[in-house]
């Protein structure tokens, strides 16, 4: 078996949501520069473990890795060290170990730390916040975790995502444990896709990683489905507003393969009608070293104090040089609003009375 499985585990949120997926010829998922961090990241990692050097000796090298330039900046290395930290404490005795299973074939994949009835994984990933209960991809390392190290008998397996650029950092390691009931019926769930091929393809958050996701029949259907229907109703309610939501992010996903796809066509010379390849710029930036901005300014009679300006760390920076517990004194979150998100979102819900309700509460008295 090579490298990357059908069933794949990293994939598994799609192809066990979608078990059609697996029976379509996609084309290869295009390289991400996010992809590229992450892989150098692993890779310090793991050379990092095996040979004991220091994570800090790593600062500043450049990889080329999938076409990307990646540099180790300070986070990188911080992140490192982290993920480190965690597979010392808690006992790792293998590091990258790639395992497929004996009894499911095209199950198999690469677990990034194993230790005792426990398996790590490290989300280098910024943008998603990737939560470690009922997590399907690390459900399927545990399996093969069992089928390695147990014979094939399952067994508890706690599960650790380390994501050291959380977007809460008092949240970076979470762990879960993936019970042997639990493991038993990932288990049939992925059996049954395997012996009955199912051919079904269901739309949904899932198609955000599919490489099929800009021909998808599914996709095309509902996105279409969803603008000609819903927005034909005389006025919007409750429920409408709620059909519509539930399926805005498959349909969100869709428009941006499609516009993807088309971009990477049209890069290749192809005309799309109606649509055109603009160029983009960034923001402004120096283009010449900060001591030849000093001397030009100078110059024109522009002195340091003038075009330099000092201002302190921000609470994460402040947070490297003195520690988290003196910073954790002195910031705060700000309240910046509401948004919409699903019931299965774990954050806690917003109560909020209507204007009738709020009005039924008040008693007015006349005198």
């Amino acid at each position: 078996m090579g490298s990357h499985s059908r069933l794949s585990p990293s994939a598994s949120d799609r192809w066990l949501s979608c078990p059609g997926s697996l029976l379509v010829e996609a084309e290869e998922q295009p390289p991400s520069s996010y992809a590229a961090q992450g892989t150098v990241a692993h890779s310090i990692a793991s050379t990092c473990w095996l040979t004991g050097a220091d994570p800090e000796g790593f600062l500043g090298r450049v990889y080329e890795q999938d076409c990307f330039t990646v540099e180790v900046d300070q986070e990188m290395v911080d992140g490192v060290r982290l993920y480190l930290g965690v597979l010392e404490r808690e006992g790792v005795h293998e590091v990258e170990s790639r395992v497929d299973h004996s009894e499911i074939d095209d199950l198999g994949g690469t677990i990034d730390a194993v230790g005792q009835a426990h398996i790590f994984d490290l989300k280098y990933g910024a943008g998603v916040m990737v939560d470690a209960e009922q997590n399907t991809q690390l459900g399927c390392y545990a399996l093969l975790y069992c089928d390695k190290y147990h014979g094939g008998n399952l067994v508890d397996v706690e599960v650790t995502i380390v994501q050291p650029r959380a977007y809460d950092p008092d949240d970076v390691v979470r762990t879960w444990t993936a019970s042997t009931e639990w493991l038993a019926d990932l288990k049939e769930r992925i059996l049954r896709i395997v012996e009955e091929a199912p051919s079904q393809l269901n739309a949904g958050d899932h198609c955000r990683w599919c490489p099929h996701r800009h021909q998808c029949p599914q996709l095309y259907e509902m996105t279409l489905l969803t603008a000609q229907r819903e927005f034909k109703a005389p006025e919007m309610d409750p429920g409408t507003a709620a059909k519509i939501l539930a399926q805005k992010d498959a349909i969100k996903v869709f428009m941006d393969a499609v516009e993807e796809w088309a971009h990477g066509q049209m890069e290749k010379g192809v005309e799309v009608p109606g649509f055109k390849l603009v160029n983009v710029f960034g923001n402004r930036r120096y283009s010449v070293d900060e001591a030849t901005i000093e001397r030009k300014c100078k110059s024109a009679g522009f002195g340091k104090k003038r075009i330099y300006k000092s201002t302190i760390l921000s609470p994460a920076q402040l947070e490297k040089v003195v520690g988290k517990d003196l910073v954790t004194s002195l910031v705060e979150r700000p309240h910046t609003g509401t948004t919409v998100v699903p019931v299965s979102d774990k954050r806690e819900a917003v109560k909020r009375l209507a204007a009738s309700d709020e009005f039924s509460n008040i008693s007015l008295s006349v005198e």
